[in-house]
């Protein structure tokens, strides 16, 4: 639990604490609205990817034996 807590606490402070740089980099307002909804969603998917990755049965077998 203690890293799904880190990853989205540095996806979150990295979008805020850089968000002159990357605004100036990409061309583009981060911290308009529709900015914000849109990487709330990137980390909703993350956090989810992350958590819902499978390893095949393959795998867990040769390192569990």
């Amino acid at each position: 639990m203690r890293d799904v807590y880190l990853m989205i606490a540095s996806l979150g402070y990295f979008y805020n604490a850089n968000q002159y740089t990357l605004g100036a980099f990409l061309g583009e307002p981060l911290m308009d609205e529709a900015a914000l909804a849109q990487w709330r969603e990137v980390i909703k998917e993350t956090v989810l990817r992350a958590l819902c990755v499978q390893v095949p049965v393959s795998v867990v077998a040769t390192t569990t034996a």
